[in-house]
């Protein structure tokens, strides 16, 4: 099922039909390309934001958002996104949360920093009360964001198979939000 904003359909008449995806070369190039960039970022390890980048200038090309937008909310399901703290796979390290945690207790117990030297100080004290340093300290606290986490694994579909399953997400979401449903079924 797709989100309700990501719903294609057509009204004539007060009937709702949706918009089905066409085994066009257009819609398999752009499933195709699509499901490149996830494979890509795969291999590459790389964090979310970066896959949400080049798919957006993909989006940026063609005039469908909502069918680009729907078959990449398709293939994020297939996704595992895994924070990780820092690049030597070191987990001996506190967690995003204890790290923003120790950070804002320190920052009460010496005031609110208003100035850039006031905010290094407390960084500076937070990062030698956790064994750190100050840069690492401010990679890891936001590495548990959605923007910062890392494509670990990715369950690859063809793009006959994406559009497919487009397809049947786009009726079970029309199905979902209808009140009455007429159906005709033709020889």
């Amino acid at each position: 099922m797709l989100p309700s904003q990501l719903l294609r359909v057509s009204t004539r008449k007060g009937q709702i039909s949706p918009l089905y995806s066409l085994s066009e070369n257009k819609d398999l190039q752009l499933a195709e390309d699509l499901i490149n960039q996830f494979e890509y970022s795969k291999t590459k390890k790389e964090r979310k934001h970066l896959l949400d980048k080049r798919l957006s200038i993909i989006e940026s090309r063609i005039n469908d958002y909502k069918l680009s937008r729907g078959l990449c909310a398709l293939l994020e399901r297939r996704c595992h996104f895994v924070a990780l703290f820092d690049s030597s796979n070191n987990y001996n390290i506190p967690s995003p949360t204890y790290i923003r945690k120790v950070l804002f207790e320190e920052s009460s117990k010496i005031g609110l920093a208003l100035n850039e030297s006031e905010r290094n100080t407390i960084m500076e004290v937070t990062a030698s009360k956790l064994n750190l340093t100050t840069s690492q300290m401010k990679e890891i606290m936001w590495a548990d964001l959605e923007g910062n986490l890392i494509l670990e694994a990715f369950d690859t579909i063809s793009a006959q198979e994406l559009l497919g399953w487009y397809n049947l997400s786009l009726l079970q979401t029309l199905l979902f939000n209808c009140t009455r449903l007429e159906f005709s079924v033709y020889k």
